[in-house]
């Protein structure tokens, strides 16, 4: 690369190990931008040694650094060392764009463990409490794998959907939530104004896969409360290792919600 065309000031000099401890870059970094003519430098023509100037050497090593942290490339900041107001206006707002796309990135990122911590603690304070409460979707769909008009964001999309008729379960069909709505996905459900929706944790232990029981269980409750289910839904939460004395079991952690009516006399 051919070096900046900017004066060399008659400051204070120092060895290149002296920039490297004042600019806190690697000395062999140094030696390599240098090398590539990025940094300035005068040789002593008494010791024969190069010598670095504090007012452009150090300027020189402080704004690499600067660009590298903003993401440029030496490609980039050779185009950058050529000073044309232009390019310099144009790579500024390239960087301005990459950065917001990374904050966009970084606030995604923090929604996510917002998110995986709180299924983490919803599993880890697991209980099998029927309470009323909608589900926090609206529709389910036919899931298919080979259906390019899919768009699934994470796992706790997917849910599994049964109609209950007299305490059996009968598996409609592995299903998904929805965000973007598609003509060419079949619904299979829709939530109900007049329905009243139940909601309670269910385990699953990867060793003696007792889950049915479980849900059994809660819709002999939910009749008891004077209503019908008829139909259930299984969303995945969270899993947990609880190994007992002989062999690791992994919990399997459900969010489910019962549509039930009240029961006809």
């Amino acid at each position: 690369m051919k070096k900046k065309d900017l004066p060399d000031s008659a400051g204070l000099t120092m060895h290149i190990k002296q920039l490297s401890k004042l600019t806190d870059v690697p000395y062999e970094t140094l030696r390599h931008w240098t090398k590539d003519g990025y940094i300035r430098r005068v040789k002593n023509s008494d010791s024969g040694y190069y010598e670095y100037d504090i007012s452009s050497s150090f300027c020189d090593v402080i704004l690499i650094k600067t660009l590298r942290n903003i993401g440029f490339s030496f490609e980039m900041i050779e185009k950058y060392f050529q000073w044309k107001p232009n390019i310099i206006t144009r790579m500024h707002e390239l960087s301005e764009e990459r950065i917001f796309k990374q904050i966009e990135q970084l606030n995604k990122s923090l929604e996510q463990i917002k998110l995986l911590k709180g299924l983490y603690k919803q599993a880890s304070e697991y209980s099998e409490e029927i309470i009323e409460k909608e589900p926090p979707f609206s529709a389910i769909y036919k899931f298919d794998i080979k259906n390019p008009n899919i768009r699934l964001r994470d796992p706790w999309d997917c849910i599994s959907l049964f109609s209950v008729e007299n305490y059996e379960l009968n598996v409609i069909d592995y299903a998904y939530v929805a965000h973007e709505k598609s003509e060419k996905v079949k619904l299979l459900w829709r939530k109900k104004a007049e329905a009243t929706y139940l909601n309670f944790m269910l385990s699953n232990n990867s060793v003696t896969h007792d889950y049915q029981d479980r849900i059994l269980k809660a819709l002999k409750t939910i009749r008891e409360m004077g209503l019908e289910p008829k139909y259930l839904f299984l969303k995945y939460v969270f899993t947990l290792n609880k190994p007992d004395t002989e062999k690791e079991t992994y919990i399997n952690y459900f969010d489910t919600w019962v549509e039930a009516y009240p029961i006809k006399e």
